[in-house]
């Protein structure tokens, strides 16, 4: 099965409304026996943790491309250079091979989830976050599900490195995505990114003595203004000023599931869940709900940007508001945007 998105239109109307819904007495699923009484099909990738230094150091070598949209908007990675590096590789899984674009499609069930590519609501919900923080306000755990680029929280991570060093409170990001290549491929670069444009960049590499790339094609060239090339030296300078800052980074790939909370089981609460173009098909968007619902305490702040349906699979924002309508779950709209003819917005969902 493929699908794409299909999305249009870069306009953001920001428009805040009351409560657009809560429980109505008659809840008839218990969130916590849903997700407990589930089972992962086969076919579905198992829940498993990665480290930082883990996913970083299967770059090792690579000199990599970003760019900035505007001052608001985190570093990403570009996606031709995505695709080069896949490119370089003798061997392609058939997940790589959705990842290289040679099969057309943005997401295949089971394998891929589109998490390369940065969608529209990814920016709203980097608008909300804009808004939410103005004030000085810090999230001190969070947890984004079906991170992909992970942009929202690398604005959330720059915050929290502009603050001094030594924070009394730890701070923690939980970056999760279906596809553990899209965490090595995307995800951790564009963290690694936003911490290095903080940085004085000639005083880092000198002060590391960075050599120069393993890659022949870059043996004897600079790297330019939005290029990295990742070396040990560099990775551990990232790992060392988010000690520094008391910020761990945790990563998380494989399907939500049981065993996908059971992964964080007696860990700090979450202030914060984030989540974008999750709830795109009916037959997920249960057990998403499920597994956000036992990720969240009373103190979760829960924020979910969608479109307000997903022509040609069924799901977005009214389907979700059943699902959570369901389980007596409140919620209301905290964002709506059309443009382009492409509803589009964010919920806040609170336990």
């Amino acid at each position: 099965m493929s699908f794409s998105f299909g999305f249009s239109g870069d306009d953001i109307d920001d428009t805040n409304s009351a409560f657009a819904g809560s429980g109505n007495g008659n809840s008839v699923i218990d969130y916590k026996t849903s997700l407990l009484q589930l089972e992962i099909p086969a076919s579905i990738q198992r829940p498993q943790k990665h480290g930082i230094k883990e996913l970083l150091m299967q770059s090792l070598g690579v000199r990599m491309s970003y760019d900035i949209d505007s001052p608001s908007i985190p570093p990403r990675r570009d996606l031709f250079d995505v695709k080069h590096q896949l490119m370089s590789q003798d061997n392609l899984t058939e997940t790589e091979q959705i990842l290289l674009g040679l099969t057309n499609e943005d997401l295949r069930v089971a394998k891929y989830e589109g998490g390369l590519k940065s969608w529209e609501c990814t920016f709203d919900l980097i608008d909300v976050l804009e808004k939410k923080t103005a004030g000085g306000k810090i999230y001190n755990s969070v947890i984004e599900l079906g991170c992909g680029t992970a942009l929202p929280s690398a604005a959330l991570l720059k915050k929290m490195l502009q603050q001094p060093n030594g924070a009394q409170t730890p701070r923690r990001l939980v970056l999760a995505d279906y596809n553990e290549s899209v965490l090595k491929l995307v995800t951790v670069p564009n963290l690694l990114f936003t911490w290095y444009e903080l940085q004085d960049k000639d005083q880092l590499l000198q002060a590391l003595q960075t050599p120069k790339p393993s890659s022949e094609l870059h043996q004897n060239t600079k790297a330019e203004n939005g290029e990295v090339d990742i070396t040990e030296p560099l990775i551990d300078a990232f790992i060392a000023s988010l000690n520094e800052h008391n910020i761990n980074l945790e990563f998380i790939s494989g399907g939500w599931s049981k065993e996908f909370v059971q992964l964080l089981a007696g860990t700090t609460p979450f202030d914060l869940l984030l989540a974008s173009e999750t709830i795109y098909s009916p037959e997920t968007l249960p057990v998403f709900t499920d597994t956000m619902l036992n990720l969240m305490s009373s103190q979760t702040e829960a924020l979910v940007a969608a479109k307000r349906v997903y022509f040609g699979v069924g799901g977005g924002i009214p389907e979700f508001e059943r699902c959570l309508d369901q389980r007596g779950i409140k919620y209301k709209s905290i964002l709506d945007v059309t443009s382009g003819g492409v509803v589009r917005g964010v919920l806040e969902v609170l336990l």
